[in-house]
């Protein structure tokens, strides 16, 4: 039965109104049969609405915000059931992802920790954690090995770093990366472009080399202070220095800020043909979370040419650019 429509009520007969009084008098006491006739439709509809809603046998709908409503296995009923996954089943499991999505829910798994992502790296043959690393944007597949044993593989796609993480197992536990990891930072000489450089205090004697506190380190690898740095995860270094040349041996080597053990120990070109000609020492070493370093330096002579950091033009000693850095690769 459809629902009732209101018919349309006539004009009131007004004794002020003595010219329509008699012909609208006469129309609203013809309009009562139209007016019980509709009465009795609605009384018939109530009853049938009532009567439907009585065969649905409506649950209690107290305390079950969230709860999805569905029409009973027989059919002549209607049921409440919470919406979880063992709720989403009794949709139906010929096609789960379907059923949801016809219900509007979020097909895909809500992984809302990105942030605690345990990171980890292949070393030496081992898995090494680093820290964790902030929310990113990711592509996701996932793949079922069974229902109750699950794995989820998602490939990271920010310009910054590539790499594999993947969940396994029914309980979600912690993410594992594996392989990537090209989060890098650079940190070089102080002195800006073109300068001279320092000369060396004092020959076969290791002088630290000051480097720039501005950094271009979009991870937060690095934490540099004054002349030495710490590094804030596992991170392989690759460090340099060019000097300015009196034809003398000179060398660039990492230190530990705190031991003053060497670190890392550069190579050294020497140009022995051209005094014009920059020498250049480069090195490279792992270094753990935590370690904090310096740039040293050393020359066997404090010759005003044989400076700290510079390169220069072919066959003249005006200063061509500074040079001495060390950049860092998370692992």
């Amino acid at each position: 039965m459809t629902k009732p429509v209101a018919p349309t009520v006539p004009p009131p007969a007004l004794r002020s109104q003595p010219d329509t009084f008699s012909d609208r008098a006469e129309v609203n006491v013809s309009f009562w049969p139209t007016l019980t006739a509709y009465m009795s439709e609605v009384v018939d509809y109530n009853e049938e609405q009532a009567n439907a809603l009585l065969t649905g046998n409506l649950p209690n709908l107290s305390g079950r915000a969230g709860s999805v409503l569905q029409v009973n296995g027989s059919e002549d009923g209607v049921s409440l059931f919470d919406a979880t996954p063992a709720g989403y089943n009794l949709l139906g499991a010929a096609d789960l992802d379907a059923q949801l999505a016809h219900l509007g829910l979020d097909v895909s798994i809500d992984v809302d920790d990105w942030h605690t992502i345990n990171r980890t790296g292949i070393v030496s043959g081992h898995n090494k954690p680093n820290a964790p690393i902030a929310n990113r944007r990711f592509h996701g597949w996932s793949s079922y090995v069974s229902e109750t044993n699950q794995f989820l593989v998602i490939k990271e796609r920010d310009s910054g770093e590539e790499f594999w993480a993947a969940k396994v197992g029914s309980s979600w536990g912690a993410w594992q990366q594996f392989g990537g990891g090209r989060e890098s930072f650079v940190l070089e000489l102080r002195e800006p472009s073109g300068t001279a450089g320092a000369n060396f205090a004092a020959a076969n004697t290791w002088q630290t080399v000051n480097l720039n506190t501005e950094v271009s380190d979009t991870a937060g690898l690095v934490t540099p202070s004054g002349p030495e740095f710490t590094v804030n995860a596992n991170c392989f270094l690759r460090f340099g220095v060019v000097l300015g040349t009196d034809r003398a041996f000179a060398r660039a080597r990492l230190a530990d800020a705190v031991t003053g053990d060497a670190v890392g120990l550069g190579n050294t070109v020497i140009n022995y043909a051209q005094q014009s000609l920059p020498n250049n020492s480069l090195g490279r070493a792992y270094v753990s979370a935590g370690q904090t370093l310096r740039l040293e330096a050393i020359s066997t002579s404090t010759a005003g040419a044989q400076r700290i950091g510079v390169g220069r033009t072919y066959g003249t000693e005006t200063p061509h650019e500074v040079f001495a850095f060390v950049e860092g690769e998370r692992i």
